[in-house]
């Protein structure tokens, strides 16, 4: 990976996007939670509103947080995710009943990196764990 697309992939991860003209960048429009849905690759295009129960489905995720975590425990309870928006890493969002989402982050599917509710940080595997 060059220089510049650790800029590109940085300047798209902060919510901007390249204009017409190379080089010219611009704030991206939409809703704060955009950048997901235009660059996510859905799992299954057929799921569009989840399932799975907010209340429920959050309780069980903090539950597996307050151990550590791996992401078969995370997986069992999430079941299949609905996007995988990561390039380098998995991140993968789950979708609930209540328009929120989860996203989990892991580099080999088995440790869980972090996990977030919408955009709020439920767990992070350093801040926990002093790596």
């Amino acid at each position: 990976m060059n220089k510049y697309s650790v800029i590109v992939a940085l300047l798209t991860l902060g919510g901007f996007s390249c204009a017409e003209k190379p080089g010219v960048w611009k704030p991206m429009q939409g809703e704060p939670n955009s950048r997901i849905d235009s660059n996510a690759r859905p799992i299954d295009a057929t799921q569009q509103r989840s399932t799975r129960d907010a209340t429920t489905t959050l309780a069980r995720v903090k539950q597996a947080l307050g151990a550590r975590p791996t992401f078969a425990i995370v997986s069992e309870i999430l079941g299949p995710p609905d996007h995988d928006i990561g390039s380098g890493i998995y991140v993968l969002v789950y979708n609930l009943s209540d328009g929120t989402r989860l996203v989990v982050g892991t580099s080999d599917k088995k440790s869980v990196l972090y996990v977030d509710h919408d955009r709020m940080r439920l767990y992070h595997k350093k801040a926990e764990h002093g790596m």
